[in-house]
């Protein structure tokens, strides 16, 4: 019985060496910063979203917002008396809320793009530009691995995780008028 070759073996070398080649060229691709980066992973949320996949949408929310939200859940069903199996999952706390149609967009982009890898915890605000003329905006974290939509919520007792060291400006409420006196001659004067 002979092994194979001449050609054949030759040939056969180089398809394994051209398997191998690929098949570690696709092991060694990782997830960068930047690739997916934060308008893909933005786009991705709201498209998940948009096709029912709510649990995936979840899991592209930060770690820090899900806890947030179900501390709020947990707090509400213990208020409530609620046994664990009468409570939503997770990913249904968003039914009740309104996700924009990825399709509802002109134009997604980061306003301060990065030139460098960030930091953990480092954000980045997406300028969002709707087909009907509308803009907004929406925040994105990156966790160290990769990024997060950054939720708007209220955390009060949480401490800032944000690379933006400006504190926000207090609300100033308008001066009170001070009220006139009515002048001689007028309708409102005294005699």
């Amino acid at each position: 019985m002979s092994l194979v070759t001449g050609a054949r073996a030759r040939l056969l070398i180089g398809a394994v060496i051209a398997l191998a080649t690929v098949n570690l060229s696709a092991c060694s691709k990782s997830t960068t910063w930047d690739d997916p980066g934060p308008v893909q992973t933005f786009e991705r949320f709201l498209l998940d979203w948009y096709r029912g996949a709510e649990p995936l949408s979840w899991q592209a929310i930060a770690p820090e917002d899900r806890e947030a939200l179900l501390k709020k859940r947990d707090a509400l069903k213990r208020e409530a008396g609620l046994k664990d199996d009468a409570v939503a999952p997770p990913h249904e706390l968003f039914i009740g809320t309104s996700v924009d149609s990825p399709y509802e967009f002109r134009k997604i982009e980061v306003v301060e793009p990065l030139k460098d890898a960030p930091k953990k915890g480092q954000r980045v605000t997406l300028k969002l530009a709707y087909l009907d003329g509308r803009t907004g905006q929406a925040r994105m974290v990156w966790g160290g691995d990769r990024w997060y939509v950054d939720l708007p919520l209220e955390r009060g007792d949480a401490a800032p995780t944000s690379t933006d060291t400006t504190p926000p400006a207090p609300a100033k409420a308008p001066a009170p008028e001070a009220p006139t006196a009515p002048t001689t001659g007028s309708p409102t004067a005294a005699p």
